[in-house]
């Protein structure tokens, strides 16, 4: 396949079915099954599959059973109503997403050896959560590197999964209701779109403008949190299953007792779930395996038949139950799109096409979500969804890997070096007060805390665009490289990075060893860094040779 390739003559091939799966899907579960040793027994689908067909012997076994862990890199400042699904802890999450990659890379690779290639031929693309921040993304890059993908850049790229599920409906067509495949609206010049995400775990907005060469251009802010379909599942259990099974204990000891009452249980609402609407006006029944039912005590019996009209068979959910389930996840999504759509109406023209919203990921497929987006905004915008949700990030990955629609983006914050200047009395803090060296080896006061901004917070940074920043000299005769501190703030920039609004997310390290020996100001160094494209990109100029230099850029996930 070329990149050139026109994108709507692109063939995509999928992996249709992976291990332990019953219903075919071109996703498979973020899931391990590991042994006392921390070695795979199994992942994905199959590690759920293992896992229950074990229960009885697991903990003699001393497997563990992990899952949802990529959730435990993302930013806990804006929490989901409900809470975290995983815990916080992230000790031993990177060893757990490399593992998970590795057999993920292992798979395909059989994919592509059985067609006839080989890894060397292969470009690879991971899409990330657009609420993921540099370190988050910094991180999945080296697990993919520890998993054995590429360590060149240009052949292992990362994509935002809301940029993906965008370039896939501009080749593929969308749905709205009411008109037929339609791709024109998300091509048109001048064309608004607001790409909401919905997966199983989290839920991200972006919105673009289509520009006159077709190419995308963000807009407006990018936002999102923890939400999705797995949160609409927590509801379920917590409001309707562990109540009628006599609450959070007697639940547990089911679980332990019969583990495959309960799964079947919860095996009935995931297929229930994809068939309520908005309007939902029916109840909905849960039934009992004869196992489960004999070991619900009597008072728990009695319990049900008197909540549900004499039914203790199965649970009987309202209709107002089973709206509750949705309903936190689902205003979560209305009022983050209607946000989004309130501040680009402000921009409209009359004459302008209407504002799209375009619904993906696998939660998309909800049509109680699907139903409920569209009468919160009335006429206010059009509400398409993805050609098939659960699949677009993923052919989105392709065209994206292969040409990126998106030219340009707006910065997340705004980011800032902290450097040594000339201390000004009056203005910089005396306990911020350092002495640097001349050539000649005089000394004189420098200010280490100064707030040198690189980008301000929503500027619009073409995605091939690198600024040079410096030059930088080392402060003292000694120093064999140059390490400076990397911040952000969700503000305007500060004179210092003191102040509260600052927060350390990194630091760049340049290695000064082919100047050494040279005078202080000839050891000068050029920064060159792009924050236009997926993750910030930097590199590092010599000044006195003109050459480049080894640069390392260490993100924190803070």
């Amino acid at each position: 396949m070329s990149r050139d390739e026109d994108p709507a003559g692109r063939t995509i091939v999928t992996i249709g079915q992976w291990p332990g799966q019953t219903v075919a899907s071109v996703k498979t579960r973020t899931a391990l099954l590991l042994d006392r040793d921390g070695n795979v027994i199994a992942w994905g689908d199959d590690a759920v599959v293992r896992w229950r067909q074990h229960r009885k012997d697991r903990v003699r076994l001393g497997w563990r059973f992990e899952e949802l862990f990529k959730m435990n890199l993302m930013d806990d400042t804006d929490p989901h109503p409900l809470g975290a699904l995983a815990p916080r802890s992230t000790s031993a999450t990177e060893d757990l997403i490399t593992k998970y990659l590795r057999c993920m890379l292992d798979r395909v690779l059989e994919e592509i050896s059985e067609a006839g290639f080989t890894a060397e031929d292969a470009l690879f693309c991971l899409t990330v959560p657009n609420i993921w921040n540099d370190g988050n993304k910094a991180i999945m890059r080296r697990c993919a590197r520890n998993a054995g993908f590429p360590e060149d850049d240009d052949r292992l790229i990362l994509a935002l999964e809301p940029e993906a599920a965008a370039q896939h409906a501009r080749v593929a067509g969308i749905r709205v209701p009411g008109r037929t495949n339609d791709r024109q609206l998300l091509i048109t010049p001048g064309q608004r779109l607001i790409v909401a995400d919905c997966g199983g775990g989290t839920i991200d907005r972006t919105s673009y403008r289509v520009c006159a060469d077709g190419s995308l251009e963000e807009t407006g802010t990018s936002s999102g949190h923890p939400g999705g379909g797995a949160y609409v599942d927590r509801a379920f259990v917590d409001t309707i299953l562990i109540p009628r099974l006599g609450g959070a204990d007697r639940f547990r000891k089911l679980q332990d007792t019969c583990p495959d009452g309960i799964d079947a249980v919860l095996d009935q609402w995931q297929s229930a779930k994809l068939h309520i609407t908005a309007d939902n006006d029916t109840p909905r029944y849960f039934s009992f395996s004869a196992d489960l039912y004999k070991k619900l005590p009597l008072r728990t019996r009695k319990d049900l038949v008197a909540a549900q009209d004499g039914e203790d068979r199965e649970i009987v959910a309202s209709p107002e139950e089973i709206r509750a389930c949705f309903d936190a996840v689902v205003q979560d999504v209305c009022t983050l799109i209607s946000d989004q759509v309130n501040e680009l109406a402000k921009e409209q023209e009359d004459d302008d096409p209407p504002i799209v919203v375009l619904l993906t990921g696998g939660f998309a497929a909800s049509p109680c979500l699907r139903d409920s987006v569209t009468a919160h905004l009335g006429d206010e915008a059009v509400v398409a969804v993805s050609p098939d949700p659960q699949a677009a990030i993923v052919r989105g990955a392709v065209h994206f890997a292969c040409r990126p629609d998106t030219r340009a983006r707006r910065a997340r914050r705004t980011y800032g070096l902290g450097t040594s200047r000339t201390f000004r009395p009056g203005i910089d803090l005396e306990e911020d007060k350092r002495q640097a060296e001349t050539d000649d080896g005089k000394l004189f006061d420098v200010c280490v805390t100064r707030f040198e901004c690189l980008v301000k917070k929503g500027a619009l940074v073409p995605s091939d665009h690198e600024t040079e920043f410096g030059p930088y000299t080392p402060i003292r005769g000694l120093q064999r490289d140059l390490d400076l501190d990397f911040y952000v703030t969700d503000g305007p920039a500060p004179g210092h990075v003191t102040a509260a609004s600052c927060r350390h997310i990194g630091t760049i390290s340049i290695d000064l060893r082919p100047v050494a020996g040279r005078p202080l100001h000839s050891r000068g160094v050029r920064i060159f860094l792009k924050f236009g494209e997926t993750e910030i990109k930097a590199r590092a100029v010599l000044v006195a040779t003109g050459k480049e230099t080894p640069l390392r850029l260490n993100l924190e996930t803070s």
